[in-house]
């Protein structure tokens, strides 16, 4: 870019946004695997090695950018060209295609005395290192619900690595291991963030600075309380490492 000053004056901040489709250069080849970066120019709060003293400035810096996180989040979801017009996962739509068993539908399921009827699969999550999905089954408002396992193949299970949040066919809460405090603090805020003000202080109680937690609107508490969960669960990990 020539440096951070033009003509005596400093350069204007920016963002910069690279990508690649390199299948164009290719059409007959295999598909290769698009890659994409982002990076602040005169920002240093966004950029890949900016380090943070606190885990509230990690948390800060990106709020103050969270139209760019949620941009490369976005890219990173929709990199992948469809492999069918109508949005349906590959796996389910080409030759003997297995069943997908999705939430909101209804198939035909063991109940607890071991007869086949048809239940509704009411929640589902996948267990990769099983190759199995787990279906919570309902069969009726005065019924035990029963849990239920479908194998997977290494198609299907390929499909949900692709799309992990939708593979049950419904939007559900993003996977990740916590590999960072920043990460654990998006647990616990997506868990406290609608807590009402109220029970969040019930929570702090017996916490300092009881004063300035109560002045606090309700969303600066839940991001504080997540905060300091998030610190805690850290360092306790850290101390359980070999």
């Amino acid at each position: 870019m020539g440096g951070n000053v033009a003509r005596g004056q400093p350069r204007p901040a920016a963002y910069v946004v690279m990508t690649n489709t390199p299948w164009e250069h290719d059409l007959d080849g295999p598909a290769a695997r698009s890659t994409y970066l982002a990076e602040g120019f005169q920002i240093p709060d966004f950029k890949e090695d900016a380090a943070f003293p606190m885990l509230r400035h990690a948390i800060n810096a990106r709020e103050a950018h969270f139209e760019m996180h949620d941009l490369m989040q976005s890219i990173g979801d929709h990199s992948q060209i469809p492999s069918t017009f109508d949005g349906e996962l590959d796996v389910y739509s080409f030759g003997d295609a297995p069943v997908r068993i999705v939430v909101g539908s209804r198939y035909l399921f063991p109940d607890m005395t071991g007869r086949s009827r048809v239940g509704l699969v009411t929640s589902a999550t996948v267990s990769e290192s099983e190759r199995l999905m787990y279906c919570a089954v309902s069969f009726g408002e005065n019924e035990a619900g029963v849990i239920c396992t479908y194998p997977l193949s290494n198609e299907e299970l390929e499909a949900y690595r692709r799309h992990p949040d939708t593979f049950c066919g419904v939007p559900s809460q993003r996977k990740t291991q916590a590999e960072s405090p920043l990460d654990l603090y998006d647990f616990f805020h997506k868990s406290y963030r609608q807590t009402p003000k109220e029970t969040l202080l019930e929570f702090m109680k017996g916490w300092p600075d009881q004063a300035q937690f109560a002045a606090l609107e309700q969303a600066e508490l839940a991001s504080l309380y997540a905060e300091r969960l998030a610190v805690s669960e850290w360092r306790r990990k850290d101390t359980a490492r070999p």
